[in-house]
């Protein structure tokens, strides 16, 4: 590699469980140079107690083996890695960020086997910060039980104060029965089950014959019908489809105890296909159209808004960008919204609406993508890129979805804390892994978490619960309601029900990891 020109970067640890703060912290590091030697401790060399590590050596290895960022492997059998460095010399060493600043003599002699051979010791941004060692600790061991890592992760904080099943429980029992205001555009999505494709017979193009089809109601209709499903009362205010298509809305909205306030403004059905063979999507085509936002649809909404805010316990804006909720509009509700007494919270659900639109709220909900895009930060510290979109629209906290990685929740110090290296920090940030790696459909996943999370937020106001703990409150209900929403193709309505089964689930999860020889079992407890 080096007389190619190439870059070798190394990393370097125990990597007991592979969570998702290695994940981010191995691809990081990959995208550094051409190629990621990742060296682990083996068995021998690890002294964090009985029990560790959890996982054997080899297996970890083929656990690191399996990541597409990581190119090799090595199993090091002394305590440290530097005498792999001065053997391997590589061009980059990569560590977290917590060892900036670290002056134990074991990394200051790694550092420096890498400088000695001119290479560069870097640290990576340290966006999520997970402990192989707090995780393990802090699960409850038996021999006859085990879950997945992310269960086991979401059990470590429930651990902390406020956060235990029954004080979640409720949290939804104080929501239930409660108004909830949401506003933004009714989406609906049609499931075309096809038979599996072929090739035209006078062309090589994909030919599908659909055999069957399914109809949903997407965008702030389905956020609406899931705040039902979770015990609360919400009022749906937007425009809906003209003649037989919006009086067939009315009636499912209704069944699904949604009440409609409708604005004067009328619009074609919003319309999203997808082509599905089996329970595998095919193609997607958006018929959608954006209608023109002008002042009297802004002052209708904010006239609406100020008519129902005394009897509101909860706002959520559900913005699918495709006209309600235009600049005129957002501005004009940011202004009649300065003084409420009401739970705000706020997320941009499709590519061109701005998630900075909405001003002052208590929960933003946006995924990484549409945040980086906001706040133009491609590429850098993910922290930074929340801080800058909390900062411009005045949020309290926000969630950032990381697709299968699960969600981040933000939450504002109340002071800017001096970290020490020279990076002051303005927001905490929790983890909560996701309990659905591998999504079936990821169609509704937004709706339930901004639907849960907006349950969540509204719950904690009502209780004497810290509100620094609201944000991870919100997140855990979030990936609570996702794992359902995720589970079944098209758009799945989260209940209570399913919001309790998946506390009950984290509140008894244990974590075991049994060697195939019994005489070698290694517990954790």
């Amino acid at each position: 590699m080096r007389a190619a020109g190439r870059k070798l970067v190394q990393c370097h640890g125990c990597f007991d469980i592979v969570h998702p703060g290695h994940v981010r912290h191995l691809r990081w590091a990959r995208a550094q140079g051409d190629a990621l030697l990742v060296t682990i401790t083996s068995d021998g060399g690890i002294d964090k107690g009985p029990g560790r590590p959890l996982i054997p050596h080899d297996l970890r290895a083929e656990n690191l083996a399996s990541l597409d960022m990581v190119d090799t492997v090595h199993i090091v059998h002394e305590p440290t890695a530097e005498g792999i460095l001065r053997a391997v010399e590589p061009d980059i060493y990569v560590k977290g960020r917590e060892y900036e600043t670290n002056n134990d003599p074991r990394f200051a002699a790694e550092r420096h086997a890498v400088q000695s051979a001119g290479g560069r010791v870097v640290f990576s941004s340290g966006d999520i910060v997970f402990s192989s060692s707090a995780l393990i600790a802090a699960l409850e061991g038996g021999r006859d039980t085990g879950v997945d890592q992310p269960t086991g992760a979401l059990a470590q904080l429930m651990q902390s104060p406020g956060m235990a099943a029954d004080e979640l429980g409720a949290v939804l029992d104080r929501a239930r029965g409660r108004r909830v205001l949401v506003i933004g555009e009714a989406v609906e999505e049609v499931y075309r089950v096809c038979q599996a494709p072929h090739l035209g017979a006078r062309e090589p193009v994909m030919t599908l014959r659909p055999a069957g089809e399914r109809r949903f109601d997407a965008g702030a209709a389905a956020v609406a019908a899931n705040l039902a499903a979770m015990g609360a009362q919400p009022t749906l205010l937007t425009c809906p489809p003209s003649g037989p298509a919006g009086e067939s809305f009315m009636t499912r909205m209704r069944a699904a105890g949604v009440r409609v306030e409708t604005l004067s403004a009328t619009q074609e059905t919003q319309l999203v296909e997808h082509y599905l063979a089996g329970a595998q999507k095919l193609m997607t085509i958006d018929h959608a159209k954006p209608f023109a936002s002008d002042a009297a649809l802004g002052g209708e909404v904010v006239a609406r808004v100020h008519e129902l805010l005394p009897s509101l316990d909860t706002i959520c804006i559900a913005d699918q960008g495709l006209g309600l909720l235009g600049r005129a509009t957002a501005q004009a509700l940011n202004s009649a919204l300065c003084d409420r007494s009401c739970v705000l919270t706020a997320s941009a659900q499709a590519r061109n609406a701005s998630p900075l639109a909405i001003r002052g709220t208590d929960l933003l909900y946006v995924c990484e993508a549409d945040l980086r895009r906001a706040v133009a930060n491609p590429s850098g510290s993910l922290t930074s890129a929340a801080w800058s979109a909390m900062d411009a629209s005045r949020a309290t906290a926000a969630i950032v979805g990381l697709g299968p990685e699960g969600l981040l929740a933000y939450n504002r110090l109340p002071e800017v804390l001096d970290t020490g290296d020279g990076w002051p920090s303005r927001v905490s940030a929790q983890p909560v892994p996701s309990l659905s790696p591998i999504p079936l459909d990821t169609a509704g996943a937004d709706s339930a978490i901004l639907a849960a999370s907006t349950i969540a937020m509204l719950g904690t106001s009502l209780g004497a619960i810290d509100s620094n703990s609201a944000p991870s409150i919100a997140a855990v209900f979030g990936v609570l309601a996702e794992a359902k929403a995720v589970s079944h193709p098209g758009f799945t309505t989260v209940d209570s029900n399913d919001l309790r089964a998946g506390l009950a689930r984290l509140d008894s999860a244990h974590l075991v990891y049994r060697d195939p020889k019994p005489a070698d079992a290694r517990v954790a407890s």
